[in-house]
């Protein structure tokens, strides 16, 4: 059976609370009763003292039997049956037959207060006979009987009574606050934890800009409201990511598909003749299709780290140099300069995959340079890295794009130029081999001024 956070929560706070304040309690029960009967102990001792001091001062050549009485009563108060005998052995006052009742009758409701508070209480009966002397000389003797190890009194027990019971009032009083502040904890706890499965579900139904905003003083509760948040953004980018996606394959395969579909339909129709020209344009909106297939199937791929990555030592020095030559047409146009400090003259790799890389990476700077521009190939060793840098002159790329720039089909040119765009995934395929050689790319660039890409592969 299932139970809700703010439910168990409360119940396992109750039961510490009930269990923490339960022994508190007891155990403070059990030291209040220890101390108050040694305190008791102490008294009845001093009582004692006190009966037979009071008594002693009330023989003057004969005994005030008065005061006698008022001793005797006030004994009986405290516990205590007092029978006082002279030197001939006469009784010469005894407050059970002053009473006319016997010594346990008078003390029986002590017996029974202690039986009624102490179930283990063994007390016993016992008489003493203390000597009474008078200008140090004997005049009686005191006969005091008393329970021992201990008793209450009356006025003991009612303290002791009270005292309990202010312990057990405040056991509830304590319990009580527990609880209610248990809920006030378990409700602080479960809210935002609701609050954010609220926020899941409205993501998971699609509400994307759905948001968690709860105010909270636990740092795990505000860690889970950021990354509740932070899941949703991401997921927002992502879907903007994918529509964008969907719509720049449907813009890249539309207009060659329908290109090619339009002459194909005129040259069937006999609107057009199948000449050299129109069939060499026909090819190549094919080969641009297939270009971009091929793209997209490399790119899932790498992504997919199915394409399979062969790690082998080449020349570096002969890779950057093969790869200028094959752009000396395009450089020429532009009267660019390709300066290159390779410092480096082999490094391990899949030696395919990564002049791939920098063939992309080449062929982006050479579009974007401006004419009579200057780009810089830089190799280095850093530690235990290779670094690659590749500067050019160029437009630059707004801040605003640099983010996204990876992204697949992502173009700073929105316009989608054929003349300077590609396929938008170049960029994309050089960022997963990159990251499946264990490296890392990252692009620094100033709009107006240029850009730099900068590769790190471990050696």
């Amino acid at each position: 059976m299932r139970h809700k956070l703010r439910t168990r929560l409360s119940i396992t706070h109750g039961v510490i609370a009930l269990a923490t304040i339960s022994i508190i309690v007891l155990l403070s029960s059990m030291w209040v009763d220890r101390q108050f009967i040694d305190f008791v102990k102490d008294n009845n001792e001093r009582r004692i003292e006190s009966i037979v001091h009071d008594i002693s001062h009330q023989y003057h050549k004969e005994w005030d039997k008065e005061k006698l009485e008022e001793t005797g009563q006030r004994a009986l108060k405290d516990g205590l049956v007092i029978a006082i005998i002279d030197t001939n052995g006469k009784v010469i006052y005894d407050v059970g037959k002053v009473s006319k009742k016997g010594t346990e009758e008078l003390l029986a409701p002590i017996n029974r207060n202690m039986r009624e508070h102490y179930g283990n209480w063994t007390g016993e009966l016992v008489t003493k006979k203390i000597t009474i002397s008078h200008e140090y000389k004997k005049v009686g003797e005191l006969e005091i009987s008393y329970y021992e190890p201990f008793y209450f009194t009356e006025r003991d027990s009612r303290f002791i009574y009270s005292l309990h019971d202010v312990l057990n009032i405040t056991e509830v009083i304590s319990l009580a606050g527990a609880l209610i502040l248990g809920l006030i904890i378990a409700r602080q706890i479960s809210m935002p934890l609701t609050r954010a499965i609220q926020v899941t579900k409205e993501i998971a139904s699609g509400n994307l800009k759905e948001r968690a905003y709860i105010k909270s003083d636990m740092a795990e509760i505000k860690d889970l409201t950021d990354s509740v948040n932070l899941l949703a953004e991401t997921l927002q980018e992502h879907e903007g990511i994918r529509k964008r996606i969907v719509a720049d394959v449907s813009h890249e395969l539309r207009t060659p598909l329908s290109a090619i579909q339009i002459n194909l339909e005129a040259l069937v129709d006999g609107v057009l003749q199948p000449t050299h020209a129109r069939l060499d344009g026909i090819y190549k909106e094919v080969l641009r299709v297939n270009r971009l297939v091929g793209d997209l199937t490399k790119l899932a791929k790498y992504e997919s780290r199915s394409e399979k990555i062969t790690i082998s030592k080449f020349n570096f020095k002969n890779i950057i140099a093969s790869i200028v030559t094959t752009f000396e047409s395009e450089i020429h146009k532009k009267n660019l300069s390709i300066t290159v400090h390779n410092n480096i003259e082999e490094i391990s790799g899949d030696e395919d995959k990564l002049s791939q890389v920098i063939v992309n990476i080449l062929s982006n700077s050479i579009k974007y340079s401006k004419k009579s521009g200057v780009i810089t190939i830089e190799t280095a060793e850093q530690e235990n890295n290779v670094v690659i840098k590749i500067r050019d002159q160029g437009i630059g790329i707004p801040p605003e794009d640099l983010p996204y720039i990876f992204e697949r089909f992502y173009r700073v040119d929105k316009s989608r130029d054929k003349a300077t765009g590609g396929s938008g995934i170049g960029l994309t395929i050089a960022k997963e081999i990159i990251e499946a050689h264990g490296g890392t790319i990252s692009i620094n660039s100033k709009f107006g001024v240029g850009t730099e890409t900068s590769i790190i592969l471990p050696k």
